[in-house]
């Protein structure tokens, strides 16, 4: 297995139930990872597990992906923040 790393665009937030939603892999867009890497995915290409993670700074989890939803835009997730002092801290 390999871990994919990816930011996560956020456009909402839950204060009281501490989620996040957005869109955490844009579809057509090219991304320059540097190093002369570019990457690019075609709509429907990202498909988390049910049991996917949310990371903070792409290594430490303080999270789980809750729901997630492939669109035109690309794959949306929603996401609970724990309350561990890293959570809290990302949040």
């Amino acid at each position: 297995m390999t871990l994919e790393i990816r930011e996560l665009n956020i456009r909402e937030v839950n204060q009281d139930l501490r989620e996040v939603a957005g869109i955490a892999v844009p579809y057509g867009q090219t991304t320059d990872l540097g190093f002369g890497v570019k990457e690019r995915f075609d709509t429907g290409s990202a498909i988390p597990a049910d049991d996917a993670m949310l990371f903070w700074r792409h290594d430490e989890p303080i999270g789980k992906i809750t729901e997630h939803e492939q669109t035109d835009e690309g794959l949306v997730i929603r996401a609970r923040i724990s309350e561990t002092p890293r959570g809290n801290e990302a949040y």
